[in-house]
């Protein structure tokens, strides 16, 4: 099977915040994000459990936000871009800042000054362009209901992190939901219509 690139997100992208249940420590916004947006970050601060990707959809913006130990992490953009993009990015801007203000975060009174994190900021503009290709791949599977071919984005992690093989996702499609079987190899082993409630 041959993958497709993801076409460029960067433009889609609108803010990304990373702090903690008390304070928000970074903030990154792109010329897109809309001015009049304002996200309630205590919704991401307050989620009832850690190491799960939580979704929101706020109008036409799409938010994923992620708690991973005392670090909140909260990425929103465009609702054209699939929500696996996202968690792509999110998991590894987890990892990244982690990597690189972890053991600082502990003994510095100074964190959440704007220039503390400054050269974050170029970590994101990067990574806005490289990883959706580097820590994903876009499947292709027919969808039996509106008879098209559909490529629905597949974080890597999510299948080379499971221990249990397919590994199922619901991949929403105009109006009703296709749950795909995705093997190891990233191949589509079927595809049912499923009903949606929420």
């Amino acid at each position: 099977m041959v993958f497709h690139s993801i076409t460029s997100v960067s433009d889609k992208i609108y803010f990304i915040h990373i702090g903690t249940k008390e304070d928000i420590y970074f903030t990154w916004k792109s010329k897109n994000s809309p001015k009049a947006f304002i996200f309630d970050y205590s919704i991401a601060a307050n989620a009832p459990q850690s190491e799960i990707y939580y979704h929101l959809n706020k109008g036409d913006i799409k938010i994923v936000y992620l708690k991973r130990d005392k670090l909140v992490f909260v990425i929103a953009g465009d609702i054209s871009v699939q929500f696996q993009v996202f968690e792509a990015l999110l998991e590894f801007h987890a990892v990244k800042f982690v990597e690189i203000y972890g053991d600082m975060l502990q003994d510095i009174f100074d964190v959440g000054t704007p220039d503390f994190f400054k050269a974050f900021h170029d970590v994101i503009n990067e990574a806005i362009i490289e990883i959706p290709n580097q820590n994903g791949k876009i499947v292709e599977a027919r969808c039996r209901s509106c008879q098209r071919v559909v490529y629905p984005y597949i974080r890597k992690s999510l299948i080379e992190e499971s221990e249990d093989f397919p590994v199922p996702i619901v991949y929403m499609h105009e109006g009703h939901a296709l749950l795909l079987y995705i093997d190891r190899d990233f191949k589509v082993r079927g595809a049912e219509i499923v009903s949606i409630t929420g």
